[in-house]
């Protein structure tokens, strides 16, 4: 069963925002709580349609089994920046797939002639930050009590890479 990346069709919306929900109830790191997302098809198809966003997703044997968001900027003095967001099915982590999605979106981001990719990842997500690490992402600061999780406040890092 072969790894697909590729950038999201119109076919896929319903199957992605299936896959984000499912995705909502197997962590805490990431901003909705099961339940709370409200992603619609629409919103995918704006995604699909703007040349400065795009999903791409990870897909086996026509089954989407994670996806990284890619948020772009209209503003004229921010347009060479990004912010990725990156969800993967719990039984499929830890396997190379997220340094796969990362770095097909590096590939996208030096299409478009990006500079600079950001991202956020929770203090406690030391999986994540590992990864992004090792992927050259550098820490550049640190939000404090930016997210409640079980009643707790936790923390951000701001991490970024310059291609």
């Amino acid at each position: 069963m072969p790894l697909e990346i590729r950038s999201i069709i119109k076919q896929d919306a319903e199957q992605l925002i299936a896959l984000m929900k499912e995705i909502d109830t197997q962590t805490d790191f990431l901003r909705y709580l099961p339940g709370e997302r409200n992603t619609t098809v629409s919103r995918i198809y704006e995604i699909i349609d703007n040349s400065f966003e795009d999903i791409l997703v990870a897909e086996i044997d026509n089954h989407l089994i994670g996806y990284l968001i890619i948020a772009g900027n209209t503003f004229a003095k921010k347009k060479h920046t990004i912010e990725i967001v990156l969800g993967i099915l719990e039984q499929y982590r830890g396997q190379g797939i997220g340094t796969q999605l990362i770095t097909a979106a590096e590939r996208w981001a030096q299409s478009k002639g990006i500079h600079r990719i950001e991202l956020t990842v929770n203090t406690r997500n030391t999986g994540a930050f590992e990864l992004y690490k090792k992927l050259g992402y550098v820490l550049e600061g640190e939000k404090k009590h930016v997210t409640l999780i079980n009643g707790e406040y936790t923390d951000d890092y701001l991490m970024a890479k310059l291609i």
